[in-house]
């Protein structure tokens, strides 16, 4: 997100948009762009001086610098929800272990402001179709109604589980082509029927 208080003043900032792209074109706009060859002389008028060169970006130094951008965006986010809902996030990491105490499966989640987002759903492949990914599924789906979430959303690939997750009830969003190569990336969701459904 570019902020104004990031270039000194009467700088301004020059992007390339092509035309094919009507809908970049419209965002730009949205944020303050106007058209380079038409403005050129007003905003060297207006500005009195050169076009400044941006540096190019690099790597992030650390996870500091990783989590600082990613807090920016939570806050502004949250700006613009109630503050009952933009204060909500939670990661829900569960772990299924078997008789012995093994780990042999877990799921990674987000809780986020009215649904649960499963981002890693994972059973050892000697253990599958004993009903532990069943059983975690489950358990965030519990969680997400407690916290009176809508719904759950998830992705999954084409040699991955997209029929086990349809079986529980998941609907496709989306599915993109050759995601990897050869196979089917599914975008997946389940609504949530309960009176959380009204507090939003």
């Amino acid at each position: 997100m570019l902020e104004a208080e990031a270039f000194p003043p009467g700088a301004a900032v020059v992007l390339d948009v092509l035309s094919a792209n009507p809908r970049g074109e419209r965002f730009w706009r949205s944020v303050g762009f106007v058209p380079y060859a038409v403005n050129m002389r007003k905003m060297n008028e207006e500005r009195s001086g050169c076009i400044m060169n941006l540096r190019m970006p690099e790597p992030a130094s650390s996870r500091e610098v990783s989590t600082y951008i990613r807090n920016r965006l939570i806050a502004f986010n949250s700006s613009r929800l109630p503050e009952a809902l933009g204060s909500r996030y939670e990661e829900i990491d569960l772990v299924q272990r078997d008789a012995d105490g093994r780990i042999v499966g877990g799921i990674l989640s987000v809780y986020c402001w009215n649904w649960i987002e499963v981002d890693i759903l994972w059973v050892d492949d000697a253990c599958r179709g004993q009903g532990y990914g069943s059983a975690l599924l489950a358990a965030v789906e519990r969680a997400a109604e407690e916290r009176g979430c809508t719904f759950v959303k998830l992705n999954t690939f084409s040699f991955q589980a997209p029929a086990f997750y349809k079986k529980h009830g998941y609907e496709e969003l989306a599915v993109i082509d050759n995601a990897p190569l050869g196979h089917r990336h599914y975008y997946l969701i389940k609504p949530l029927q309960h009176e959380g459904d009204r507090k939003y």
